[in-house]
């Protein structure tokens, strides 16, 4: 079946793109297999160790044990940045840097343009 899928999608095209596609299959299925090497399945490492399941709820363990760290720190992180926005006012809000920004570019362009006319009234007037 798979070979006949592979004669159907091949036919018709020139000899050089079906053996870089080859190629192309061959050089990802080596990324893959050394994919496998270096992310061992410790799990399974383990289980050689002290069998199956202790080694399958220690697994589960360490699973439980990371989500719960991750959960902590993003936890953790909002509640450090409500903090200093809103009991500190150490940080603004995104809507608020955004607006100040805006206000930062409103002037800068309006300096721009005082400085260019300042500059065409200088050379009306023949100064330098």
């Amino acid at each position: 079946m798979l070979r006949t899928l592979e004669n159907l999608v091949n036919r018709g095209l020139p000899r050089s793109v079906r053996a870089r596609e080859l190629c192309d299959a061959e050089l990802a299925q080596k990324f893959r297999e050394l994919g496998r090497l270096l992310k061992p399945d410790l799990e399974e490492e383990l289980s050689l160790i002290v069998g199956d399941v202790p080694a399958h709820q220690l697994g589960r363990l360490a699973r439980l044990a990371l989500g719960f760290g991750r959960r902590t720190m993003s936890t953790t992180l909002r509640n450090a940045a409500e903090y200093l926005a809103h009991e500190r006012a150490d940080l603004v809000s995104r809507s608020e840097g955004e607006q100040f920004l805006r206000g930062v570019d409103a002037v800068r362009e309006g300096v721009d343009r005082l400085t260019h006319r300042l500059e065409l009234l200088a050379r009306r007037r023949g100064s330098p």
